[in-house]
């Protein structure tokens, strides 16, 4: 418990033997509860989860070593073998239920403050994320963080929860400052990060909010309540589906700044290509607009984005059609008139943007 708020964290793991133990061991002891979801994992993950479980219950290790190991077997859910089959007793039991939760995983026995959840098919990280938030619903915690990277540092768990505990924002990121960032990556992968970070903030509305390095995020219960969670992607567009449905919602967001955040061995690969992020991009842009400034609330920028983006496109096709039809000679003035209309969509864009960041300037903060 953290500031009299119940605490609930969850951990991503797939295929992650050697660095999962690690992340379960070094949680802050303001975690009240731990979910930690297996996406089907191919290695000794699962075994590993339930012995760095017990661990954190303060068995130690010349206990481990004299009752042995939790052999990951032994807590499979059922499967439809003959009840008399069964143990009479198993340290991890599967809930039952027809939730949202009890149709996509299954969620045995805690051990200690650990939830050792279990995914029925892969479904990526969005999926096990989503899958969290789901058993945090119903465990009714007040504040839920996301660590897939791992959540060592108390002081930077602190900093992530205080804008939430404040009421301040209903969601909080933490990151690294440029300074912390620089030189870590190449130049094409830091191309490419800036890329997705921008087309991310067009999205979603939340133009002052960076996608932090660090992957660990904090969320209120109400923000929860609020948003369709089973909605949102499973795979790597669920932080653009999360932002802009947290936008949508006219929820507030927090982005805390850390130049002490150290990148963890726990890397997790998220599937999916350029086109698969454009069109999510484009995707949650198309929704934001119609649900939030032409449904819920009109605001012009919806209709200067569209006559942007309708006269840049116009642009561009006249000057096209003037240099395949009438040859260079012949298209000097098509072409000056097409940079013309080009450079009017351009502005109108640029002119809704503007409006874009002042009617999203009061769901952000910045802390640093």
């Amino acid at each position: 418990m953290y500031r009299d708020h119940t605490i609930g964290v969850v951990i991503p793991a797939q295929d992650e033997d050697g660095s999962i133990g690690d992340a379960i061991r070094e949680l802050p002891d303001c975690i009240d509860a731990a979910f930690v979801v297996d996406d089907c994992s191919s290695d000794e993950t699962w075994g590993e989860i339930l012995n760095a479980a017990r661990r954190d219950t303060g068995h130690s290790d010349r206990e481990l070593a004299r009752t042995g190991p939790i052999d990951p077997n032994e807590v499979k859910p059922d499967t439809g073998g003959a009840k008399d089959e069964q143990p009479e007793e198993r340290e991890v039991r599967t809930d039952g239920g027809t939730s949202a939760l009890a149709r996509r995983a299954d969620v045995h026995d805690p051990i200690g403050r650990m939830v050792p959840i279990e995914h029925r098919e892969r479904r990526g990280i969005g999926g096990a994320i989503t899958t969290g938030y789901l058993a945090s619903l119903e465990r009714d915690l007040d504040v839920t963080i996301v660590a897939t990277d791992g959540l060592t540092e108390r002081s930077l768990t602190e900093r992530l929860l205080d804008p939430l505990v404040e009421d301040a924002a209903d969601y909080a990121t933490i990151g690294r400052s440029p300074i912390a960032s620089s030189g870590e990556a190449s130049r094409r992968h830091r191309v490419g990060s800036w890329t997705r970070r921008f087309l991310t903030k067009i999205a979603s509305g939340y133009w002052k909010t960076r996608t932090p390095r660090s992957a660990t995020t904090a969320i209120s219960r109400g923000a929860l309540v609020e948003l369709d969670l089973e909605g949102l992607s499973e795979r790597g567009g669920h932080r653009c589906d999360l932002l802009t449905a947290l936008n949508v919602a006219g929820l507030r967001v927090a982005d805390v700044v850390s130049r002490d955040v150290v990148a963890s061995s726990r890397q997790w690969t998220s599937s999916g290509d350029a086109s698969a992020t454009l069109r999510t991009v484009l995707g949650n842009f198309r929704w934001r607009l119609q649900a939030r400034h032409l449904v819920m609330d009109f605001h012009p920028l919806a209709l200067f984005y569209l006559a942007g983006i309708g006269t840049t496109a116009f642009g561009l096709l006249i000057g096209a059609w003037a240099l395949y039809a009438g040859g260079s000679e012949t298209a000097f003035v098509p072409v000056a008139m097409s940079a013309v209309v080009f450079t009017i969509g351009v502005l109108f864009v640029l002119f809704a943007m503007v409006f874009d960041m002042r009617a999203s300037e009061r769901l952000e903060l910045r802390r640093s």
